[in-house]
């Protein structure tokens, strides 16, 4: 029985073609195993070819670009890939030497019965000051009065009674209320040591030595330790 070109042509086309996307969801090393798959399609191409009517070397041609197109892209995708994991590898090189150092963020406070420092900068003509103490989850526990006080602060981590509060996260900010009335929430900073630099999804991740895990961008000061 024989086999009509255009059959034959079609057939053994789209298998090619099927052949060439299936490439690009390998690796390189996965290439030369592809190719010679492509060259035995190929020769059974040209075995039930129409000797009448013979394939267009223009086909061949087209599959033949094909394949290789598919092995650059496969190469390429690569080479993107290794250029990205070193690119990775050189952001974090450039915060290696914050490992040791302390760091400034404004986050949740670690209490753990030792005092800790506070740091904050109070507005221009700020008439009373209060330090604002709450939950994790919102609730305010106490006050405490910071008027003349000046950054840094050393806050024992009492309650205005002279309890220890349990260890644990808090959430401290300091509310102003300046001449004319008005109050306004100012955030409150502390220092900890960067004990990891290490890379996520998003890019450079620092870890603190208080389990507090943070991006570059939120720390607003380096100190050595």
């Amino acid at each position: 029985m024989s086999i009509s070109a255009t059959s034959a042509s079609t057939g053994t086309t789209g298998s090619i073609q099927a052949a060439a996307d299936a490439a690009t969801k390998n690796s390189a090393s996965a290439i030369a195993s592809d190719f010679e798959t492509f060259l035995k399609m190929l020769t059974t191409q040209l075995q039930n070819q129409d000797p009448l009517n013979p394939i267009d070397s223009s086909d061949y041609a087209v599959q033949l670009a094909t394949f290789a197109g598919v092995e650059q892209q496969v190469q390429t995708n690569d080479l993107l890939k290794s250029l990205g994991a070193g690119g990775a590898m050189g952001g974090l090189a450039q915060y290696s030497g914050w490992v040791g150092m302390e760091a400034r963020v404004e986050d949740k406070v670690q209490i753990d019965g030792a005092p800790v420092e506070l740091n904050f900068d109070l507005p221009a003509g700020t008439q009373k000051a209060e330090l604002v103490v709450k939950t994790t989850s919102g609730l305010e526990l106490h006050r405490r009065d910071l008027t003349n006080a000046t950054s840094p602060y050393i806050w024992d981590g009492k309650s205005p009674s002279g309890d220890d509060l349990l260890q644990g996260e808090y959430d401290l900010s300091i509310e102003t209320t300046s001449s004319s009335g008005a109050t306004d929430t100012i955030p409150v900073s502390t220092y900890s040591r960067v004990s990891e630099v290490r890379s996520s999804a998003d890019g450079a991740e620092i870890v603190l030595t208080n389990g507090q895990v943070v991006a570059p961008t939120e720390i607003t000061a380096l100190r050595g330790s």
